[in-house]
């Protein structure tokens, strides 16, 4: 589906409700990045929901005592302009094991004992990335239908 954009003139409605999309637009961009980042943390970490509690099911007579730093190793940082990164760094006696849970930022790594039972970090952004594109044209959608365009 294209973009498009009717005009509707009313010459001083026009400048003004322009000026208004214009100075809007992008903070409903960043909102837009910065949800579907969330999201994606939320599943590259296992749908961590606090404690040592997953989304992830445990393996049937496992016996390794989940701590919860894996999923709280997930952050975001605002780079400005629209830009956000998902890192995570969950380190235990030293060694940082992200790589072997949720793969590296190429989807490769990942250990054959998550394989399949823990979401890959790639796989998780590249999915909020597609739906991004969706999110950003419905939002400017109603930002020109706020400013009276109307498309």
């Amino acid at each position: 589906m294209s973009t498009q954009i009717t005009v509707k003139t009313n010459a001083g409605q026009v400048i003004q409700s322009f000026r208004r999309v214009g100075e809007a637009m992008p903070g409903t961009v960043k909102a837009d990045v910065k949800a579907v980042m969330e999201t994606a943390r939320y599943e590259a970490s296992g749908y961590w929901t606090g404690g040592a509690s997953y989304g992830v099911p445990e393996v049937p007579g496992q016996t390794y005592q989940r701590t919860g730093t894996y999923g709280a190793s997930f952050k975001i940082t605002d780079n400005g302009y629209r830009s956000f990164t998902l890192s995570s760094a969950a380190v235990q006696r030293g060694v940082d094991y992200t790589r072997h849970v949720g793969g590296d930022y190429a989807g490769q790594g990942q250990a054959a004992v998550h394989r399949g039972r823990w979401p890959l970090i790639f796989n998780a952004v590249s999915r909020q990335v597609a739906a991004l594109v969706k999110n950003v044209e419905q939002s400017l959608t109603d930002l020109f239908n706020q400013g009276g365009f109307g498309l």
